[in-house]
């Protein structure tokens, strides 16, 4: 009789308590998807702001290559004349970029503030490409000698007074300013954060995270 009445009490003590639990499960899910929903709702707020500021670095040295592409120590290659405008050009802009480059139409590299060894890009496909299209173009995981890593170089035709393709300016963006996105002010990583700018391919073309050009984390 006392077993069977313990059963009892225990059978109405679940029924009472069931509604709160079930209330409890319910109340635990719906904080889980608001939570996801605003962490997904932070996720696109930063990578809106983040591709606002690649962006701005990107339009930059489009507007730095242009301003070269206009002087004529440059599109002459005059020898140094042209190495020194490119200086004076990378020490305007407070030193953004790893180098300034400008380059002949067979390839030839007519100067540059980082290389002063005879070298050739004829058949490096960012060089092939940017003549072909003969616009404003970003390359990433480019190669070249003296540059242990894979760069992000920002290249632009240069042009003879009829038209005609004589060359293009290229500009090697510095990592540093890709990094520093994933930083707070007080200069500490951001935890388990990383940026990558892709191409319209979906191929990584720069990204903060170790091993880059690999893409891993994606």
């Amino acid at each position: 009789m006392l077993y069977s009445l313990r059963s009892r009490l225990i059978v109405l003590l679940a029924l009472a308590l069931l509604p709160a639990g079930t209330l409890a499960v319910v109340q635990a899910i719906a904080n889980y998807k608001q939570v996801i929903a605003l962490t997904e709702r932070n996720l696109l707020q930063s990578s809106a702001i983040v591709a606002s500021e690649e962006k701005n670095e990107i339009v930059d040295a489009r507007d730095t290559l242009q301003e070269l592409a206009g002087l004529g120590e440059i599109v002459a290659f005059t020898p140094g004349d042209c190495g020194e405008a490119l200086s004076r050009m990378r020490s305007e802009t407070q030193d953004r970029y790893k180098d300034l480059m400008a380059f002949r139409a067979d390839g030839a590299l007519a100067c540059s503030t980082n290389r002063d060894r005879p070298q050739n890009f004829a058949r490096d496909e960012w060089f092939v490409r940017t003549l072909q299209n003969d616009t404003f173009t970003v390359t990433g995981n480019v190669l070249i000698p003296e540059s242990p890593d894979p760069i992000l170089l920002a290249t632009l035709p240069l042009h003879a007074p009829d038209g005609e393709v004589i060359g293009m300016v290229g500009a090697v963006l510095r990592e540093t300013w890709l990094k520093a996105i994933v930083h707070r002010d007080d200069g500490q990583s951001l935890a388990n954060t990383s940026v990558a700018v892709l191409d319209h391919r979906g191929q990584v073309m720069a990204e903060s995270a170790a091993g880059a050009a690999s893409g891993d984390w994606l």
